[in-house]
């Protein structure tokens, strides 16, 4: 499956770049020692991780290289399985919307028509969710039974853990009033550091490549 993952990937890439640039990104990818480690094995953590990239470059295809729903579709069905293998990548949903929003921006900059825009960005962002959604539900059996008691059991474990520091079965229940990073040991700032010593070099040479694009590219 993983290695399924990995060659879709490929294909993506290099449908948006060309065949050389792709091979080196996802042998780059491969190897970083995180990913390297547990995609040798059905592990669900490199499974999460490549259904989110797949997420991200399908979207990309379908935003910036040939936009047809079947495209966005499939972008938000790579999404659905990854939140169904791990709940903390509904982290796709805000990233989704932030590059549906730069594309409708950059339509606003090119015809200037604010209303078209946020037209075009809730249609391709509506028909994501809702696919989304369609797949999360067809997916997963016991969205069929109780899709509410599905939900709460996923996402309230994992808001629970990450924002009151236990899980629904010590915790009783959610309190978004008294939710902290500080409950699971991390301030901010410790959280952003963590963050900065996980990620390797290469990731920060790519952030400063994409950064330095979306600052200095030309109108």
């Amino acid at each position: 499956l993983n290695l399924s993952l990995f060659i879709a990937a490929f294909f993506f890439l290099k449908s948006l770049l060309d065949e050389n640039s792709a091979l080196i990104i996802l042998l780059l990818t491969s190897f970083a020692p995180y990913l390297f480690g547990q995609s040798r094995m059905l592990n669900h953590e490199s499974m999460v991780g490549l259904f989110s990239l797949l997420t991200i470059l399908a979207m990309t295809a379908h935003l910036f290289l040939k936009p047809t729903t079947g495209l966005a579709i499939l972008s938000a069905g790579f999404a659905a399985f990854a939140n169904l293998t791990k709940s903390s990548a509904i982290v796709l949903f805000p990233v989704v919307a932030v590059m549906t929003a730069y594309f409708a921006w950059m339509q606003w900059r090119e015809n200037r028509k604010i209303s078209a825009s946020l037209i075009n960005f809730f249609k391709i962002y509506g028909l994501w969710i809702l696919a989304f959604f369609i797949v999360y539900f067809i997916a997963w059996p016991g969205m069929w039974v109780a899709p509410g008691k599905m939900l709460y059991e996923v996402y309230g474990n994992a808001f629970s853990y990450a924002f009151q520091g236990a899980r629904l079965s010590v915790t009783q229940e959610l309190e978004p009033s008294n939710f902290s990073l500080a409950s699971a040991g991390l301030g901010v700032f410790d959280f952003l550091t963590s963050i900065a010593w996980r990620t390797t070099p290469v990731t920060w040479i790519g952030v400063d490549s994409c950064g330095n694009f979306f600052l200095f590219q030309k109108p």
